[in-house]
Parts: C-alpha cells; structure tokens; sequence
C-alpha cells in the first residue's frame, strides 16, 4: 500500500519529494487499508497540492501505545489559524488557496474515515511556513 500511495501522490507534482520515514519494519494490528487509504491519499496530495516546486513532504510512520501514527508534514502555504476550526466541515475551502483546484471535500472525508475508524486527528500549521498533521489509529 506504501508506495502505491507514495507513487500515486508524487505523480500529482513530480518535483515535490516525498521521504518516507519509519522506525517500524513489522506493525501489527487490524486496520480497514482502504479506509487508511483514503485518509493518507487525501493527506498526501494536500500536501504536495499546497507545496511549492522543489519542497518537499515528510511522511512518518510509527506506533506508540497501541496505535499507528501517521504524520504528513509540508512545506506549503499554510492555513489561516482563523480556518483550523472550519478545516474539517464539507466545502470549506480556505481564503489563501488563490487559484490552486479543489473541491473542499477532501479533509471532512479525512475526518469521517479517522472518525469511523475510531481515530483522533490534529493539524499545526503557519502560514507561509507549512502544515503538518497527525492521525492516530488504534491497532
């Protein structure tokens, strides 16, 4: 699933880098992969989506209490601390996107696959500096 989600996204923007970093070689545990999926794919090409050429987006992976944490962390535009709140409603686009293609949809289909799966998710983000969220699901 890895490096289908890796390819699939750096195809979106192929001068974005993503690094992939892990300190698990086995994680063990019950969890939907296409549910997961779905939260990595929309996260993954958010953020090379909201990334300028060259940059480039951390993915992590690893496990702590008995659950997955997966941080997606970019270098882009950043999102607007008056928006945090709004991020995860249907629709919502925030004001600095300009002319950058989206439908709004994709974070709140993030929130209902982390929320379904019985997660937590949290965003820090500036603006002009980058955004990084972090998902944690139990295993």
């Amino acid at each position: 699933m890895k490096r289908d989600l890796i390819k699939n996204a750096s195809e979106q923007q192929p001068d974005i880098t993503i690094n992939f970093l892990t300190n698990n070689t086995t994680l063990i545990g019950l969890i939907d992969e296409r549910t997961v999926g779905h939260i990595l794919n929309n996260l993954l090409s958010n953020a090379i989506k909201y990334s300028n050429a060259g940059n480039t987006v951390k993915f992590t992976l690893y496990s702590h209490n008995k659950r997955a944490i997966f941080e997606i962390e970019d270098q882009g535009i950043g999102i607007p601390s008056e928006e945090l709140s709004s991020l995860f409603n249907s629709f919502h686009r925030c004001k600095n996107v300009s002319n950058i293609s989206g439908t709004g949809l994709g974070l709140s289909i993030v929130k209902k696959c982390v929320d379904m799966l019985q997660g937590e998710i949290s965003v820090k983000s500036e603006i002009g500096v980058g955004t990084k969220f972090t998902v944690a699901i139990p295993l």
